[in-house]
């Protein structure tokens, strides 16, 4: 094969790569999946260290903290049920160092906080707000 007759596969292929193909059944999409991180706006918390948890409340809002440190102990318990009868793995996996990232999977262990030190991961508000939740509302009337 001739230099020209080279140069000429390259051009045609540059060409036909750089051209759209349009399918009869519309257009694929990753919906922004796969740049997806892990580590960014998920509900879940990941990984296996120990969700640290608190609350604050109102003197009026009813329950005791007892019964509230109770209630959210209970709350994870209901979660991590739900996980084992549904076969949610909640131990991720390690990867293997190219294609298949490393999944941290789902924390389920949890401790509530005598008190809300800034150190917490979780915070529940019951019956009171504060500078940041009033922020945040404003978005959701």
């Amino acid at each position: 094969m001739n230099f020209r007759n080279l140069t000429i596969i390259i051009a045609a292929m540059g060409f036909a790569a750089s051209v759209p193909v349009f399918g009869s059944n519309g257009s694929e999409s990753g919906g922004g999946a796969d740049d997806y991180q892990m580590d960014h706006d998920g509900a879940w918390f990941l990984g296996a260290r120990t969700i640290r948890t608190c609350f604050v409340m109102s003197s009026d809002f009813g329950p005791t903290p007892e019964a509230v440190t109770e209630s959210i102990q209970r709350s994870f318990q209901v979660w991590r049920d739900y996980f084992t009868e549904k076969g949610v793995s909640i131990g991720g996996n390690e990867g293997d160092g190219g294609f298949v990232p490393a999944i941290p999977g789902l924390s389920t262990k949890m401790t509530v906080l005598p008190s809300c030190d800034g150190s917490e991961d979780l915070k529940f508000y019951l019956g009171v707000e504060d500078d940041l939740v009033r922020q945040y509302r404003i978005l959701f009337r």
